[in-house]
């Protein structure tokens, strides 16, 4: 009795699967009747099916050189993308370049991976793998892409952008920094043996994230956690990022703003959620605040936002980021780095301005006694300026 009711459920089954195809396929009702007789065989063959039409379909649109309809990036950065994942050669019948179409499909629409599995005519856990292979090609090249300023000429050069910046009345907003941070969490699902390491005060699992970008919204500085309970302060404290800056102070030293007899050393913006010290300013604090201090925290935020404009460009450039990643914990964080790469790319070389003639020689004395002092001085260029 038990094995008859088994028989017909997987009839059951079989009949039914065999009505969507033929509702998706447009499939007669001659064929549809094989599919209840073979299914399995029919199924492997529209399978096939789907994947040389996606197959087609790239090298139609490619021929074409529609890589911005069919990818979201434009062909210089398509073709420098295949160079970072062309060595390793073609997978499971998929050339370099459907596979990177199929990474940038995943990355710009968000799809599920059974969605495109479907689309594409490849199982679930052939495209997991062909994701994790691309996307660990690109992050492997990250230091390539995201490169933080090490030098005199650079540092100058990313100071020089942000005190140029204009607002929306063309006005110079004239802040003497080299650069913006700001941490970032990542939704994720709950990754596995972590227990509530992941969940964070916003009331989701997420990796955290430490950014630094420039005044074109170029990334110069990643950094992922594991966690999310780690704050911003505790990765910057914890991390490579406060040493690097050292060595930026002692590449330039302290060197007078433009039009003014202050003197400052490189340094970065951020919210109070960092701490305040030499290399990094940030704004003042409500208690006991004056009227002066308030436009000096205006002045702050007003050329802060641009690192989170930066964080929505990504969020706008990959849908990706709008739904939990769902990659093994390691990969998703590669993802991460991927993406800045390609954000990366996709923004050209970096322009890197002339020293001008008259510069000055470098000047290692800190004429501060405190950071508190430094940032009053700061206010003073503004308020003068």
């Amino acid at each position: 009795m038990s094995h008859n009711c088994s028989n017909q459920k997987e009839n059951r089954k079989t009949v039914a699967l065999a009505f969507l195809l033929a509702k998706q396929r447009h499939i007669t009702i001659t064929s549809m009747l094989g599919l209840v007789n073979d299914p399995c065989e029919h199924i492997a063959a529209i399978r096939a099916d789907a994947l040389e039409q996606f197959k087609r379909k790239v090298d139609i649109l490619i021929d074409r050189k529609q890589y911005k309809y069919i990818t979201g990036v434009d062909e210089k950065t398509f073709n420098t993308l295949l160079t970072i994942i062309e060595p390793r050669g073609s997978y499971i019948g998929l050339s370099p370049i459907a596979r990177l179409v199929v990474f940038l499909r995943y990355a710009r629409e968000g799809d599920t991976q059974n969605r495109i599995s479907r689309d594409i005519g490849v199982s679930q856990a052939t495209i997991s793998r062909l994701l994790s292979d691309v996307i660990w090609a690109i992050a492997n090249v990250a230091p390539e892409h995201i490169i933080f300023p090490s030098d005199r000429k650079e540092i100058m050069s990313q100071q020089y952008d942000f005190f140029h910046k204009t607002n929306c009345n063309g006005v110079m907003r004239k802040m003497p920094c080299f650069g913006l941070i700001d941490g970032k969490h990542w939704a994720t699902e709950h990754p596995p043996h972590t227990g509530s390491l992941n969940y964070n005060y916003k009331g989701f699992y997420s990796f955290n994230s430490l950014v630094v970008c420039d005044a074109n919204s170029r990334i110069n500085f990643i950094q992922v956690s594991e966690l999310a309970v780690n704050s911003d302060a505790a990765l910057f404290r914890d991390g490579p990022l406060a040493e690097m800056l050292d060595s930026c102070v002692t590449e330039c030293g302290y060197t007078k703003i433009p039009g003014s007899d202050i003197e400052m050393p490189p340094f970065l913006l951020a919210d109070n959620g960092f701490g305040l010290n030499f290399t990094v300013m940030n704004k003042y604090r409500t208690i006991g605040i004056t009227t002066e201090k308030i436009r000096f925290n205006e002045w702050i935020c007003q050329t802060r936002v641009k690192v989170e404009n930066c964080f929505g460009i990504l969020t706008s450039k990959f849908k990706v980021f709008r739904r939990r990643l769902n990659l093994k914990p390691a990969t998703s964080r590669a993802l991460i780095v991927a993406l800045a790469c390609v954000h990366n790319i996709s923004l050209g070389p970096r322009h890197i301005h002339s020293l001008p003639a008259d510069i000055e020689p470098i000047n290692h004395h800190n004429p501060y006694r405190s950071p508190e002092e430094q940032r009053d001085m700061l206010m003073r260029f503004f308020l003068e300026c």
